[in-house]
């Protein structure tokens, strides 16, 4: 593996860390979709403005299909995922929602096995059971409100979202470079959750705190974040890439922790770290 192009899904990891912190002390009260719309218009137009200053728009063989596959892409991982997964942050906290998301990693390789016929390993059905103990541990014997359940079922949901959605990435390596793929994707979530945002009527909320979690959460998570996790893909993988984000869900006990003031849990870091055992045991 690749020691240089191997930082970058660590990088994407430490920014996505970010995350679960900044929406659940900042954007705590903010309407998911519209929080999602401005977040992709931000990081379209920080991704824009670098393809524009790297000398224009590159898209290689970029046919009718993969244009509509990658928008595709965009509504359900970026858009649909992350929108299920604020709302889960805003209901049940940071760190949970963070541990029962990142299962989003073994599902990506489940679909990238059905997709691209990868060999399912011994360590890959070990990793699965020992981070679904992490997830019993984190949340065995919690007796929350029927919200707190929703709030499981949807961090959940933005799991499987964001598995379909990774590993069709990797069918767009041939075709297009992770800018422009970056670019339509964000563009897509932008424009989508916009108007899933005018269906559902929602009432925006825009102060200073909004702004803040928009602002790190669109320019550096999916600004410079979905364009190294893109190009990690193209160049690792998607079972390399996905591995190495289990950082995220670790390094967001610290963040939650500072950032949002979320109450510490020995249970929930213990979860946290059991997933991502599991998910290095899973490639092993």
């Amino acid at each position: 593996m690749d020691s240089v192009n191997i930082v970058y899904p660590v990088i994407t990891a430490v920014l996505w860390s970010f995350n679960p912190a900044v929406i659940s002390r900042y954007a705590k009260n903010t309407p998911p979709s519209f929080f999602t719309s401005i977040r992709g218009l931000l990081a379209a137009l920080f991704i824009g403005l670098i393809i524009v200053l790297n000398g224009g728009f590159s898209y290689g063989k970029l046919s009718p299909v993969i244009l509509v596959l990658i928008v595709v892409s965009g509504i359900l991982g970026p858009g649909l995922g992350d929108i299920a997964y604020t709302r889960s942050i805003q209901l049940i906290g940071g760190s949970l929602s963070i541990i029962i998301g990142y299962l989003y990693i073994f599902l990506a390789q489940l679909f990238s096995l059905l997709l691209f016929s990868e060999a399912l390993s011994i360590t890959m059905v070990l990793g699965g059971l020992v981070a679904f103990m992490g997830i019993v541990v984190a949340t065995y014997g919690y007796r929350g409100s029927n919200r707190d359940l929703r709030g499981i079922l949807l961090a959940f949901a933005s799991a499987v979202l964001w598995g379909v959605a990774a590993s069709m990435i990797k069918l767009f390596r041939d075709y297009v470079d992770q800018y422009t793929v970056s670019l339509i994707r964000t563009g897509t979530v932008a424009v989508f959750s916009a108007i899933l945002s005018a269906l559902t009527r929602e009432k925006p909320v825009v102060d200073r705190g909004f702004v803040i979690a928009v602002s790190i959460t669109g320019v550096l998570s999916w600004g410079v974040g979905m364009v190294l996790f893109t190009y990690s893909i193209y160049s690792l993988g998607v079972s390399a890439t996905v591995v190495t984000t289990a950082l995220a869900p670790v390094l967001s006990q610290l963040t939650t922790r500072l950032i949002a003031r979320e109450p510490y849990s020995r249970r929930v870091v213990a979860g946290a770290l059991l997933v991502s055992i599991g998910i290095v045991i899973h490639v092993l």
